[in-house]
């Protein structure tokens, strides 16, 4: 305590770094410093000695004591990942050799093959011994290819690594857009108190006009301020603040169990419309200056689910069709409608927007997982 942070991590005197970092101490956006382009920036070893590979995210928190930010780092060991992806890689070439190889040595054979022909018209049991082989090495290089196609599969990790930071982007950004509206709140809140202490001041003092003039200004203020308004979205911008934290505590125990290939899923009882309007209140900031909601959910039973997955497709949908609708730039608000029933075998929900749609040739990749056609850091 009271020792400056690159007093004990020397790069980040850096001004690279430096700048990052002093906004987060006020309340700034989190920072994300890769392993690409970072290296071991916490100067972190593994048991031999070698440099772990590692992602960091900086993040502000407001602290519980007085109205400063402490900033919280998070980091994420990808040294056993990234050495994988180097193996599968290296795999990948030698293999990608090996083949080449193999085709160089099916082309030679394949010319033997012909000359034999041409020379050898009688020697039938040649030319089949020939043929047995040529199927053999045919047979190795299908082998080949499948094992380099699944080696691609298994590179394909690497992007998710990537792209995990962006499932946070939404639950804080909305956390810290309720920041801004609960500090434009408390600014209200001030100013009425100090309208209130100059009341109370007048009340000693006795001065009864005065005293009746400064009820009526105080009054007036309330009004223009929408007082009752603020107090009933308190109580709203609260729960969707914590709702907010609960998603990201999610999505990190989510991180910690990802390497866990046998883990089953929580299966619970799930209501699906519950969940629609649980997610629609976390979303609320993201759709309500681009769209309106229309609700048409039917009586549905409950399902055996895992929630959190449900819930957070319904947020990724939704968000989608309010982002889709705001690049239209259009004058007219958006209509998105969400729509449950029920067959005597499942359970439907259909969402719908009058938005611009997605175009013909991106139907195939929907649901490629690495696939946007948002700019950096917006998808």
């Amino acid at each position: 305590m009271g020792h400056p942070i690159d007093d004990f991590l020397p790069r980040l005197k850096s001004n690279r770094y430096h700048q990052r970092l002093v906004g987060l101490f006020e309340g700034g956006p989190p920072a994300i410093f890769s392993a690409q382009l970072h290296n071991n920036l916490f100067q972190l070893f593994c048991p031999d000695s070698t440099p772990r590979i590692h992602h960091v995210t900086a993040m502000s928190v407001p602290a519980q004591t007085d109205d400063d930010y402490w900033a919280l780092f998070a980091i994420e060991d990808v040294t056993d990942l990234t050495r994988r992806i180097a193996y599968y890689r290296l795999a990948q070439e030698e293999l990608k050799v090996s083949y080449d190889q193999m085709e160089a040595r099916v082309d030679q054979r394949t010319q033997d093959l012909a000359i034999a022909v041409e020379k050898l018209q009688a020697e039938i049991a040649e030319r089949k011994r020939a043929e047995e082989s040529l199927a053999r090495t045919n047979s190795e290089l299908k082998g080949m290819q499948s094992q380099i196609i699944q080696s691609e599969k298994m590179a394909s990790i690497g992007q998710l690594a990537a792209g995990v930071a962006h499932e946070m982007n939404t639950p804080v950004g909305f956390v810290g857009c309720n920041f801004q509206t609960l500090e434009g709140y408390m600014k209200k809140f001030l100013d009425l108190f100090e309208m209130y202490e100059g009341l109370h001041e007048l009340v000693e003092a006795g001065d009864k006009e005065a005293r009746l003039d400064m009820m009526k200004k105080i009054s007036q203020a309330r009004q223009d301020m929408k007082i009752d308004f603020i107090l009933e979205d308190l109580q709203e911008l609260f729960q969707e603040s914590a709702e907010g934290i609960k998603r990201v505590t999610t999505i990190i125990q989510n991180l910690r169990d990802f390497s866990r290939v046998d883990h089953a899923e929580d299966l619970v009882e799930y209501n699906l419309n519950e969940g629609i309007q649980t997610t629609l209140v976390v979303a609320r900031n993201a759709i309500k200056y681009e769209a309106d909601v229309n609700l048409e959910l039917g009586p549905i039973p409950a399902i055996r689910c895992n929630a959190g997955q449900i819930n957070q497709v319904l947020l990724n949908i939704l968000v989608n069709a309010a982002q889709a609708i705001g690049a239209q730039e259009e004058h007219e608000r958006g209509q998105i409608t969400v729509r449950t029933h029920a067959t005597d075998t499942e359970v439907t929900c259909t969402i719908q927007d009058n938005g611009p749609g997605i175009a013909p040739d991106k139907i195939d990749r929907i649901f490629d997982p690495f696939f946007t056609t948002k700019p950096a850091g917006k998808g």
